[in-house]
């Protein structure tokens, strides 16, 4: 069944290649059922990713894109940026949770911040970058010029966790360094942003986690 799931979603990019969304998400929602059923959690954010990368290639290609597409880019682009994310905390080494960050998580952030700008959304955006400014930055310069996003399927598949005793708890910078260099460590704590107290993406880690199946953050909460 997993060979299936990842040919309709193979399928639903041509079908989105070719104008027709509507069949495209049928495909990509069976696939995700196939993941969902068997707990895959980090196989279900990736396939949003797509969904989300698949929205913006018809949006580009549209003078005027119905505004549903780019608010159901947002929603699908930021839930899985948060969830692809967190699964660089739970692997075994840094060089695995270097090249999941580098071949998946970077891809995603960014397309969670051109969904943001799509939709106008500045409390988006500035949560965007709170949580960025938190930890690593988004070095533009740095990065690889790539053609276009890597189908999501083809990258390598999260190994399981190791077993590791006393996992560190560390600020959100702290918590990316170490994930780095190898190192146990938690999910990075919730930041509290201003005006008004409130845990940044807060509604959208609620619905990565309800969504993924996964805990994406810690329940600590520190200033950002």
């Amino acid at each position: 069944m997993l060979d299936v799931a990842a040919l309709q979603c193979r399928l639903a990019t041509i079908e989105f290649a070719y104008g027709r969304v509507g069949a495209g998400q049928l495909l990509l929602d069976g696939s995700f059922a196939i993941y969902a059923e068997r707990g895959l959690g980090a196989e279900c954010a990736k396939l949003d990713y797509w969904h989300a990368v698949l929205l913006e290639m018809v949006i580009d290609d549209l003078e005027e894109p119905a505004p549903e597409l780019a608010v159901l880019g947002r929603d699908l682009s930021v839930t899985a940026a948060i969830a692809i994310d967190a699964v660089r905390y739970t692997l075994p080494s840094g060089s695995r949770r270097e090249q999941w960050h580098r071949e998946v998580a970077e891809p995603a952030m960014r397309l969670a911040f051109r969904f943001a700008q799509l939709c106008q959304d500045g409390s988006l955006l500035a949560d965007l970058i709170e949580t960025r400014c938190a930890g690593t930055t988004l070095d533009i310069d740095r990065a690889q010029p790539v053609e276009g996003p890597q189908f999501p399927l083809d990258t390598p598949d999260p190994p399981a966790a190791t077993e590791l005793p006393g996992p560190l708890q560390l600020g959100a910078a702290l918590a990316q360094v170490a994930a780095s260099a190898g190192l146990p460590v938690a999910p990075p704590p919730r930041l509290l942003v201003e005006p008004g107290a409130r845990i940044a993406l807060a509604d959208y880690i609620e619905a990565a986690e309800h969504r993924y199946g996964g805990r994406f953050r810690e329940d600590r909460v520190i200033p950002a």
